[in-house]
C-alpha cells in the first residue's frame, strides 16, 4: 500500500526541468514537427519578395487590360440602353398626343351626332376606343 501511495504521489508531482526537457525532445517536438514551418521550409515553399512584386505587376497589368475590355463592352451596352430609353420616351409622348387628338376627335363626332353607339361598339371591339377611354 505504501508503494502505491509513493507512485501516485510521484505521478502527481510537478515535472523537473530535466524531465520537461526530456519530454519535449522525445515526445512534444517530434509530434509538432509536421505542424510548424521552419525558416528553411518557408524559403522552399514561398516565393521571394522580388518574385511576388513581379507577379503583382504582371497580374495588375493583365487585370487592367481585362477591365478595359469589360468597360468598353459596358459602355456599348449603356449607350444602347440610353438610346432605347430615349426612343421609349419619344414614343410615349407621341402616343399621349395621339390619344389626346383621338379623344377630341371622338368627342366632336359624338357631339355632332356622327358617331352612334354601334360605331362605339365596333371601335371598342377593335381596341381603338379602349385606349382613348383609358385616359
Amino acid at each position: 500500500m505504501k508503494n502505491q501511495n509513493l507512485k501516485s504521489k510521484k505521478s502527481e508531482a510537478p515535472l523537473t526541468l530535466d524531465e520537461l526537457a526530456k519530454y519535449n525532445r522525445e515526445v512534444l517536438l517530434p509530434a509538432m514537427s509536421g505542424v510548424f514551418l521552419t525558416k528553411k521550409d518557408a524559403f522552399e515553399f514561398f516565393a521571394t519578395k522580388q518574385y511576388l512584386d513581379d507577379f503583382g505587376e504582371r497580374l495588375e497589368a493583365r487585370l487592367d487590360k481585362e477591365f478595359d475590355k469589360i468597360n468598353t463592352v459596358l459602355d456599348k451596352i449603356l449607350y444602347k440602353v440610353d438610346r432605347i430609353d430615349t426612343e421609349l420616351t419619344v414614343l410615349s409622348e407621341r402616343e399621349s398626343r395621339i390619344v389626346k387628338v383621338l379623344e377630341i376627335f371622338f368627342a366632336i363626332l359624338q357631339r355632332n351626332g356622327l358617331m352612334v353607339p354601334d360605331d362605339i361598339q365596333k371601335l371598342t371591339k377593335q381596341d381603338i376606343l379602349v385606349v382613348v377611354n383609358a385616359k
